[in-house]
């Protein structure tokens, strides 16, 4: 470049004695290669663009010369059209070295403005149109009237020749002016998902994940919906599916996926994934999961990560990735399947049925329902009506009452083995607090009409029932007398347990 500065600055000496009439576009010419190598000195890569045109530029101001300075003798008309040819070359070559300096030089690289190809192209088409157009008329001395007004009829037919071809540039004009997407973006246009590569003035690049490049036309892009994965933010969601077996809790099964979300590379954990249930299936419970990523071109691999460590995870938990099965059933009742040893050793603890004889607690343990809940579920609401009892089978849950200024206060939790809800079995009176599952949890749960069903088919139940409550009574009365139980007898529960053991002994004798 310093050498062709050098030379630039000898033929500037040399232009200054040519004749005024030639020394315009001369003079602009040189002044071009004086300053190119001053303003393109921190920018070795423009420098390289630019070499090509301007050695053109050189060779071309080099010939010109010599046929003026030399005096070549060359015929009139052969030195009209050698004239013209020249100013024409040397004229667009200093189209394409100015461009290169505005666009990608100033605007680009000083300013960090970026260009599209496509309107540095229509800018650089302007200029040679008005080259053109001014060769024609001062130097080739062609009137432009008569040229414009036959280009109206010519621009008609051109129009409806190349309706497609203009449909593609304009479309592509849209497209830099109102950019959907910029070169980078990872986009879906035409069911075609990849990465921009190159938006020009009849098409747009797409390079897909196998490494191919479909082009689509402009006119075919602004007629159809386009999806972009970059933009507005780098994050985005994306969703999987996965069916669980029916034996895996959803609490546990969610918890799970979480975790593994959690330590995949490429999640944003900072957004919190949704997973959820969204069909019972004919063998499995189908998941959707949405999760969040950092960029869409990593998404097949998170996706396969997820995949991978899903079965792993699955595999330490024993939950069940089921897959088709047909087994043929022969129709039989629904019926809980019941644990009875378990279940009657449970009853055992409960007050209610600690004294009763095996036959006596079997009967009962029979006619009990198995239920399930889920962590955070309510089993039972204070004030609701009652009229049942829970043995935990599995689990643990909380006592709330509700305060009168409206706040939950914690009384104590159950688990394994505890009950609950037998005052309103026996007496069908509301519920008297909230209980709620802190856990997922298994419960035996035995309802009034069950326990009168067990009273007729045993009444020994009864006449037990009846004993034991008794006791109940005469335990908390003496309780009460001998101050023990201050907080009951705050309550008033001297004068309210009458009633109640009143409306046990109706409902046991009824």
């Amino acid at each position: 470049m310093m050498i062709l500065g050098t030379l630039g600055i000898l033929l500037f000496t040399m232009n200054m004695l040519i004749i005024l009439k030639y020394s315009i576009v001369s003079i602009f010419s040189f002044a071009v290669l004086l300053l190119i190598p001053l303003l393109l000195r921190k920018y070795p890569a423009a420098q390289k663009k630019l070499k090509i045109y301007v050695i053109s530029l050189t060779v071309l101001l080099l010939l010109y010369y010599a046929i003026i300075i030399f005096n070549i003798p060359v015929p009139e008309k052969l030195a009209r059209l050698i004239h013209i040819i020249f100013i024409t070359a040397i004229s667009l070559s200093l189209v394409k070295i100015v461009s290169i300096i505005v666009f990608d030089v100033y605007l680009e690289l000083q300013k960090q403005l970026a260009v599209p190809k496509l309107l540095k192209d229509l800018i650089n088409l302007l200029a040679y149109l008005a080259i053109f157009l001014l060769i024609t008329h001062f130097i080739m001395g062609w009137e432009l009237t008569p040229v414009l007004a036959t280009s109206a009829v010519v621009t008609v037919i051109l129009g409806f020749a190349l309706q497609d071809t203009l449909g593609n540039f304009f479309s592509g004009l849209a497209i830099h002016f109102e950019p959907p997407f910029h070169i980078g973006d990872w986009v879906k246009v035409e069911n075609v998902i990849g990465k921009v590569q190159e938006i020009t003035w009849r098409s747009v690049k797409i390079l897909t994940r196998h490494n191919d490049t479909v082009i689509i036309p402009n006119s075919a892009i602004a007629k159809d919906t386009i999806i972009n994965y970059s933009k507005p933010a780098q994050s985005h969601a994306y969703a999987i599916t996965i069916g669980v077996s029916y034996w895996d809790s959803p609490d546990h099964v969610i918890s799970t996926i979480k975790q593994i979300l959690n330590n995949v590379e490429g999640v944003n954990i900072a957004l919190e994934p949704a997973i959820r249930i969204i069909a019972y299936q004919d063998f499995s419970i189908l998941y959707h999961v949405r999760f969040w990523y950092f960029d869409y071109a990593q998404i097949e691999v998170i996706e396969g990560e997820i995949n991978r460590r899903i079965w792993y995870a699955f595999k330490r938990e024993h939950i069940t990735i089921p897959f088709p099965i047909r087994n043929v059933f022969i129709q039989q009742p629904i019926t809980d399947t019941v644990d009875l040893p378990a279940l009657i050793k449970n009853l055992r603890n409960v007050y209610l049925f600690h004294d009763m004889e095996e036959e006596e607690l079997t009967t009962i343990a029979e006619i009990m329902k198995h239920k399930y809940y889920a962590c955070r579920e309510t089993i039972v609401k204070q004030n609701e009506e009652g009229g049942s009892m829970y043995i935990i089978k599995k689990g643990s849950v909380s006592i709330e009452i509700d305060a009168p200024n409206g706040q939950k206060i914690l009384i104590k939790n159950l688990k394994d083995g505890d009950f609950f809800g037998e005052i309103s079995l026996l007496t069908g009176d509301k519920r008297n607090a909230t209980i709620k599952a802190i856990s997922d949890v298994e419960l035996f749960e035995l309802s009034r009409e069950q326990l009168r069903s067990a009273i007729q088919i045993n009444h020994n139940i009864a006449v037990k029932l009846n004993t034991i409550m008794n006791q109940r009574k005469e335990e908390l009365i003496q309780a009460i007398e001998d101050e023990t139980v201050e907080m009951a007898k705050k309550k008033g529960i001297d004068k309210g347990f009458p009633v109640i053991f009143e409306k046990i002994k109706k409902f046991l004798f009824s």
